[in-house]
Order: C-alpha cells, then sequence, then structure tokens
C-alpha cells in the first residue's frame, strides 16, 4: 500500500503525535512516502480507558471527541487500537514492488496523533528558527531532516516535560487509512481525491488543514508534503504482525 498510501495515507503512533514533514518534495502526487509526527504517553490514559471496549463506530465517534492541545497550539486526535491490511494488493495497479504483500497488522494500544501538519510557526516556537522554503506561519514546516525531528522532539520534551516521538510507518498507515479498507481513506474513486489533498505539481505548498479530514479527523494524509516515520525504510512482513517498528536496519 505504500503507492497507494503514498498519493494518500501512511503510518503513525500512541501517545501524542504531531505531523512533520520532509524538506525539498513538496509537490508529489506520491506524497507521504514518509510520515512524520511526534508522540506523547501520559496524556492518553483516560481516553484510552473510555476507548477501549468499543465498537469500531464508537471508537471513531470517540476519537472524534477526544482529542488535546500543547503549549505550542498542537492539535491531537486520539487513535483508538484495531487491525488493518497494510500494503497493497497484488491485483492492484497502482503497486510498487516494495508495498506487497499485503498484510493484516493489529495496532494493539490506542493513540493520541496530530490533527494537522506541524506548522512553521511552531517549529520556530520550539526550535527558534524556520528552515522552510515556502515560508507561512501556517504552512508545515518542511526542509527538515530525520535528525533535525528528533532534535526538535527532544526540545519540546525539555519545554513540556511529556514524551512524543515520531509513529513508525505501520501507525501512520492505520491512522491514515482511519479503519477503511478501500484504495483511498474516502473510497475507491480517484475523482474525490482533490477534494482531501494537495497533490499536483501545481498545486504548490498550502496553509494546513484545508481540506477535508479522513474519519478520523486528521488533515493532509493524502498530500501537501512528504512526511518522516520512525523507522528505516524497508521490506515488508509477509505474515501478521502485532505493534512493528519496522527494519533495524535500511535505507
Amino acid at each position: 500500500m505504500r503507492k497507494t498510501i503514498r498519493t494518500m495515507l501512511f503510518a503513525l503512533v500512541l501517545v501524542l503525535i504531531s505531523q512533520l514533514c520532509i524538506g525539498g518534495s513538496v509537490w508529489w502526487v506520491e506524497a507521504l512516502r514518509r510520515a512524520g509526527w511526534v508522540v506523547v504517553e501520559e496524556i492518553v490514559r483516560d481516553a484510552v480507558r473510555q476507548t477501549l471496549g468499543n465498537s469500531p463506530e464508537q471508537s471513531q465517534r470517540q476519537s472524534a471527541r477526544s482529542g488535546f492541545m500543547n503549549s505550542i497550539g498542537m492539535e491531537f486526535v486520539l487513535i483508538p487500537p484495531g487491525s488493518f491490511q497494510m500494503g497493497c494488493s497484488s491485483e492492484s495497479e497502482d503497486c510498487a514492488s516494495d508495498e506487497k504483500p499485503r498484510h493484516e497488522v493489529e495496532i494493539s494500544q490506542a493513540f493520541l496523533l496530530g490533527k494537522y501538519e506541524v506548522t512553521q510557526a511552531q517549529w520556530e516556537a520550539v526550535m527558534g528558527n524556520n528552515p522552510s522554503w515556502f515560508e507561512g506561519a501556517k504552512y508545515p514546516v518542511e526542509n527538515v531532516s530525520w535528525n533535525d525531528v528528533q532534535e526538535f522532539i527532544a526540545k519540546l520534551l525539555e519545554k513540556e516535560g511529556v514524551q512524543y516521538r515520531l509513529p513508525t510507518e505501520a501507525e501512520w498507515e492505520y491512522a491514515a487509512r482511519a479503519g477503511s479498507r478501500t484504495a483511498y481513506c474516502f473510497g475507491d474513486d480517484k475523482n474525490q481525491l482533490r477534494n482531501y489533498a494537495w497533490y499536483d505539481r501545481e498545486d504548490g505548498m498550502h496553509p494546513v488543514g484545508k481540506k477535508m479530514p479522513n474519519a478520523w479527523g486528521l488533515y493532509d494524509m493524502h498530500g501537501n508534503v512528504w512526511e518522516w516515520v520512525q523507522d528505516w525504510y524497508g521490506g515488508y512482513s509477509d505474515g501478521f504482525e502485532r505493534d512493528p517498528e519496522g527494519p533495524r536496519a535500511g535505507g
């Protein structure tokens, strides 16, 4: 599902998450191969207690109601635990070799995930600089490396005393799919993609949250900028996985 997901979604994690974007490549239809958001654990506990034991429909409604905002204005949405099919099927025409095999993945813990990509204003409030090429306070921060993101997370911990981290690819894709089993979070109709994503070259960069969210209230999962995840790039498993952390090494 990497390519299907590139045109639409990818994966995240429990505790608080906030989307962080890769610099440079901001105009691809395959936006979002590498998802990046940050996580926090303590604040999820009460919301998790309310969500566990709910039906999928109740969990989705709970996700929409439950949230958190940190000291620099990052908003987070509760993502319920559950299972999904990661990757794309061999029959799919829009599928690359590294998106196979499709396999069942369980995300066993609920988590709070960033509702929007981290904005340039939020990055600057923590780091004291703005590395972005396309400047705008409400635009997603870009032109940041994975190591830059780790520094941002460390400084955010110092500022708030709450542990954040990037999500794994599996967590990002799970949250991006938002309970769907279709090509896109909204179904299979590509004609609807423009309602959810900026993805054409001429679209350029845009402020966060201007398109429609997925069923769990997450914005810009289909496009705007590329995003980072925690794990290495590597091949998929050919069997069931629970909370996979990705390859131990790779590119």
